[in-house]
């Protein structure tokens, strides 16, 4: 029962911490490295109450994290860094399967939002979405399904 309750608080904090991430991302254009910081130390301390610290899975949930922050190195951070410490943060809080899962879920969204604004908006091709809010909706959408 104990776990089951963590494993709830978890993911509420999980959701509402996306929640505030996506919105900082949406209004800022950036996300302060405190808020990463408060959401991963969170995420940590769940998991290892939960007694999912050392899962093989939860360790290596923080490797898409550390692509996506080499992928922000490679594009000149056309992929934002904080997009990728949000990523690795996520594997505070999930496996790695479930962060490729959701992650590949967030660029399908952000692909057709992008082809939305350039075709009905008339968009240009370098016109930057903030990316944290569509791992926030992608992950409604995995908790709704």
């Amino acid at each position: 029962m104990w776990k089951s309750l963590l494993e709830n608080i978890q993911g509420i904090v999980l959701m509402v911490g996306l929640g505030f991430l996506a919105l900082e991302d949406i209004k800022t254009r950036k996300i302060r490295s405190m808020s990463i910081i408060v959401f991963a130390l969170v995420g940590a301390i769940l998991s290892f109450l939960n007694g999912n610290w050392f899962d093989w899975r939860l360790i290596l949930g923080f490797i898409p994290g550390i692509i996506v922050l080499f992928l922000g190195l490679l594009t000149k951070e056309t992929i934002g860094y904080g997009d990728g410490l949000v990523v690795l943060a996520l594997g505070c809080y999930l496996n790695i399967f479930e962060i490729i899962g959701l992650s590949m879920l967030a660029l399908t969204l952000a692909g057709l939002a992008a082809v939305f604004l350039i075709v009905v908006y008339h968009k240009g091709k370098k016109e930057l979405l903030p990316f944290v809010p569509f791992l926030f909706v992608a992950h409604l959408i995995v908790i709704l399904l």
